[in-house]
């Protein structure tokens, strides 16, 4: 039932699938999250991990491979962009030819 499920949503992007899939087949009800990548079709996770790699490029990331650290470094790249404040500048290291008197 879940694979008659799927046949549905080829050619529907991404955006517009559906988070849950529910099936049966007559003798029990299931409940898929299409979110989990456990449960969601194997095109779907190759769809993810596609679409990862091009944002991993596009803005130069190099951290954990995982969801969680990639939107904190994202987030970090926007509030740079949308700060009102000045960027902070590092801070000068003196050499220790400078600090001799």
């Amino acid at each position: 039932a879940y694979t008659q499920a799927m046949d549905y949503f080829h050619g529907i992007s991404e955006r517009d699938l559906p988070r849950y899939v529910l099936v049966s087949d007559f003798a029990r009800f299931r409940l898929h999250n299409l979110d989990d990548p456990l449960t969601m079709p194997p095109d779907l996770v190759r769809a993810h991990q596609v679409l990862d790699r091009a944002v991993d490029a596009a803005y130069g990331y190099k951290g954990a491979p995982t969801d969680a650290a990639r939107v904190a470094f994202l987030f970090g790249l926007y509030q740079q962009l949308t700060s009102l404040l000045p960027a902070e500048k590092p801070k000068k290291r003196r050499t220790t030819a400078e600090s001799r008197p």
